[in-house]
């Protein structure tokens, strides 16, 4: 099953690909996915955007990857661990466009987030 929607902010780290954030939500309310806040550094403002959101049901793949981005990004890697963890354990693998278009498993980019924090707490 592909989800149309663009996960831009794990595209921006991995894959450094440009994106307009009107463009970045697709078949999301814009700003569910906290994906401006994202792209401008606002990790806190991407927590209160994401965690605001009543549209999306809060156990969407995409949405806990974003929000697991922004807690990455904010330093709090425990609950960025959680949420990617939560992502391989408790949902289907969902198929993801990115902002540069590549389609990626919502498996796939969680275990990489995962990969990344596990990383960063053990090297504190």
């Amino acid at each position: 099953m592909l989800k149309l929607t663009v996960f831009g902010a794990f595209a921006a780290l991995s894959i450094a690909a440009p994106a307009l954030a009107g463009d970045a939500e697709i078949n999301y309310p814009k700003g569910s996915l906290g994906y401006a806040e994202l792209v401008a550094g606002d990790a806190a403002g991407a927590i209160r955007s994401i965690k605001a959101d009543t549209n999306v049901a809060h156990d969407d793949p995409a949405q806990m990857l974003n929000l697991g981005l922004a807690y990455e990004r904010s330093g709090d890697f425990d609950s960025a661990e959680r949420l990617y963890s939560s992502v391989l354990t408790r949902t289907r693998p969902t198929q993801l466009v990115l902002s540069n278009g590549a389609v990626v498993s919502s498996h796939d980019l969680a275990a990489t987030g995962l990969n990344r924090v596990q990383g960063q707490m053990a090297a504190r």
